[in-house]
């Protein structure tokens, strides 16, 4: 018997299904436990003496609790803030953030020591990824 154009046999159908469904689970189960997912939500400095004022707001947009977050302030030459930019002698910590909750406080940094110019201010929050560790580690 030939085969006729677009002609596949069953098996193949049924595999190709149980292949599909085999690629669609992880992902299914990975999207309903994201983790604690932080962002920031607001930065603002305000120069007091010798000193900048950085009022900010994180949030969890995440679906887990987040705890012990640390924040870094940082000055950079341009807008882009990395660990390689200028850190500032300050940072505070969350102790906990639940999913969806936000965490707003101002945090005095002392200027002394940056050069003069120019700059952006910034924060990286959670710089060592420990809470997305945390979570991939309680996960497995």
């Amino acid at each position: 018997m030939a085969k006729k154009a677009g002609y596949f046999p069953l098996y193949f159908l049924i595999w190709k299904a149980l292949f599909l469904f085999s690629l669609l689970v992880p992902l299914d189960a990975y999207a309903q436990a994201t983790g604690p997912d932080l962002t920031g939500v607001s930065l603002i400095g305000s120069l007091s003496g010798g000193n900048i004022v950085a009022s900010d707001t994180i949030r969890n947009i995440g679906s887990v609790s987040a705890s012990n977050i640390l924040i870094n302030y940082y000055l950079s030459s341009d807008n882009t803030i990395t660990t390689g930019d200028t850190a500032l002698s300050c940072s505070r910590t969350v102790a906990s953030l639940a999913p969806n909750a936000t965490s707003s406080a101002s945090t005095t940094c002392p200027l002394a020591g940056a050069p003069p110019g120019t700059y952006f201010l910034g924060m990286i929050i959670d710089p060592n990824n420990s809470e997305a560790r945390k979570f991939l580690e309680q996960s497995q």
